[in-house]
């Protein structure tokens, strides 16, 4: 047996037992849970039995209606932007037809959303993984192709040993005892947070959200059980102190209230209702929950809402911070999520194909709207004052775009048109180049007309006259001759181009009628 039909074979295996593995979820403990089962729960995952803390970080995000929303923003930030696959050399005809094969062989497997939502799980866990299911191809150049790519439940992820480890299961979808690593050809593992610091075992960012949701879901209980207690109002009643009888008659009657929802008492005795006052201790509950709920936003989101409106920021202002956190951890997110797609599900694919070409990138977007803006406004600018991006500034700025660019092709040379009906005789004269080189030197004919004209036109006439000179002859009306001396002399303004434009028609006669006579 070759090491490809043992890997398809372990493959098909470990697909199985992947997928009847969710029929053996543990169940759920939120409910158990108090400050002492939760530091329970983190001491066991440190010792790398992850099983309770997985199984709480499940219910969570599945249970807690802000942890859920929260989570699901993030999520979408990145997947709701386009993908694309871009390759590294466009200019590249093999390179890019690859990359359009791989681009939609990935996005047609049935499994690839589901697949990058589980991997953006691990922005919150500590580590996500996937397993890549081959096939043979029958592609023309393909050996092998993706048959999916399959979550792997968290309940089989093993750190035991210090280091993660799947745990096999049987047929029946139930844990074996024994454990296999993670091969690169098989796993796609993703750590899309940033504590690098922290081995897995600590839990990533949900360790840190885990003592906030409790105090938030016990605080529901703890405002239960005050409104249980101080929530209804109660009696006071008042009866002659040396009326016994009256007294007796008093404890029964506000025996009987909570039943019969009336009371009945002696003439002599007395009952006053007081009402509870709820209000204050709501609010404090209240405050706190809104404290607890930002804290979780601010682990998952960066920020929280209510923090601005706080601090006096409303409006267009709130609106353009909560942004620029938010695009920061999109573009971080979509990074980290490009790089493992990159690395460890396309190059593999890749290599088992013997493939020499790069493989391709991987983008979600691009930069956000105002960044954009502001780089074509520089671009603009830059392009006015004569300078122009070079190839390599065009790929990196198509990079951000997360859009193929190439350069606009350069216009044809325009040909001189023949003179038309009705066309301006000056504007019909020959060139001195054509003429004056054969006849005579121009500068006679030329160097007076230019000392009296506009300072411009007699600056660029001392130099050559040859530039204006075809600009007279390809120029087919009045307007269209001072539109190109505006755009070959960038210091004339538009008050003083009709003069020169004048001056230019002048100067082409003489050096033709000059020409004409010498010649």
């Amino acid at each position: 047996m070759n090491i490809l039909d043992l890997l398809f074979r372990r493959n098909r295996q470990a697909s199985r037992g992947a997928l009847r593995g969710h029929r053996h979820e543990p169940p759920a403990i939120a409910q158990e849970m108090d400050a002492a089962r939760v530091s329970s729960v983190l001491r066991s995952a440190e010792a790398g039995d992850m099983a309770d803390f997985f199984s709480l970080a499940r219910d969570i995000v599945s249970g807690h209606t802000h942890t859920l929303t929260e989570f699901g923003k993030r999520k979408l930030a990145v997947l709701s932007e386009t993908q694309g696959f871009p390759a590294n050399n466009p200019e590249d005809a093999l390179e890019s037809g690859m990359a359009k094969q791989i681009g939609g062989h990935l996005e047609s497997l049935p499994g690839w959303m589901t697949a990058m939502v589980h991997l953006l799980d691990s922005t919150l866990l500590p580590v996500s993984v996937l397993q890549k299911v081959y096939k043979p191809s029958i592609r023309p150049e393909w050996r092998f192709e993706f048959a999916d790519l399959i979550p792997v439940p968290y309940h089989l992820l093993d750190f035991t040993t210090g280091t993660l480890r799947i745990k096999d299961v049987g047929e029946d979808g139930a844990m074996l005892g024994t454990t296999h690593a993670p091969d690169a050809m098989r796993y796609v593992i993703h750590r899309g947070h940033l504590l690098t610091s922290c081995p897995d075992t600590w839990g990533g960012p949900m360790r840190s959200i885990l003592f906030w949701w409790l105090f938030a879901t016990q605080n529901r209980d703890w405002w239960a059980r005050f409104l249980e207690r101080f929530g209804a109002p109660f009696l006071e009643g008042t009866y002659d102190k040396n009326d016994d009888e009256s007294r007796v008659l008093l404890e029964r009657a506000f025996s009987a209230a909570t039943r019969l929802f009336g009371i009945a008492v002696p003439d002599d005795a007395s009952v006053k209702i007081h009402q509870a006052n709820t209000s204050q201790g709501g609010d404090a509950f209240k405050q706190f929950s809104s404290y607890a709920h930002s804290q979780i936003s601010l682990v998952i989101v960066g920020q929280d809402s209510a923090e601005g409106k706080a601090a006096g920021i409303s409006g267009d202002g709130q609106a353009a911070a909560q942004e620029n956190v938010r695009s920061d951890i999109r573009q971080f997110d979509a990074i980290m999520l490009a790089f493992t797609v990159r690395s460890q599900i396309i190059t593999p694919l890749c290599q088992i194909n013997g493939w020499t070409v790069e493989a391709p990138r991987v983008a979600w977007g691009g930069d956000d709207a105002e960044d954009l803006k502001t780089i074509s406004e520089v671009i603009k600018a830059l392009h006015e004052c004569g300078i122009d991006l070079t190839d390599d500034a065009v790929d990196s700025y198509a990079k951000r775009l997360a859009l193929p660019l190439q350069r606009e092709a350069p216009a044809p040379p325009l040909a001189t048109p023949p003179p038309a009906p009705g066309r301006i005789t000056a504007l019909a004269a020959p060139t001195p180049g054509q003429i004056v080189s054969q006849a005579l030197d121009a500068g006679r004919a030329t160097d007076a007309i230019a000392a009296g004209a506009s300072d411009p036109f007699a600056a660029a006439m001392a130099l050559t006259l040859e530039p204006l000179a075809a600009i007279v002859a390809e120029s087919t009306s009045l307007a269209d001759l001072e539109a190109r001396l505006l755009r070959a002399i960038p210091t004339l303004d538009h008050g003083r181009a009709a003069a020169v434009a004048e001056s230019a028609l002048a100067a082409s006669s003489a050096n033709a009628a000059a020409a004409f006579r010498e010649a």
